[in-house]
């Protein structure tokens, strides 16, 4: 871009796609249903991980992270292969890690 002045529009665009470059990863949410194991996953971008800052190293942290959680009771999951309220567990993993990976570690 030598010599030629540069839009704030561009500019944003060019330190979101180098920002994506280096810091983009992507994850997935999955629900997997505990009646009729049907899984139903959706993916999305991101920047970086919030993590719990409870636990006492990274490691766990991670882990803690990609922990099963049990959807039950008055948080039961409506099945699209069941069409019922049924137990599920839903999970969160990394699918596409990024060059750098950020952590925000919420307190």
């Amino acid at each position: 871009r030598a010599g030629k002045p540069i839009s704030g529009a561009d500019l944003i665009k060019e330190t979101t796609s180098v920002s994506r470059e280096v810091f983009g990863g992507w994850q997935r949410s999955r629900v997997h249903c505990l009646h009729c194991g049907h899984n139903s996953d959706s993916f999305e971008p991101f920047l970086d991980l919030s993590l719990e800052a409870s636990h006492a190293t990274l490691e766990k942290a991670l882990s803690a992270y990609n922990a099963r959680e049990r959807l039950s009771g008055s948080n039961a999951y409506k099945c699209d292969k069941c069409k019922k309220l049924v137990d599920a567990e839903k999970s969160l993993c990394v699918v596409g890690a990024p060059p750098i990976l950020a952590c925000h570690l919420k307190r």
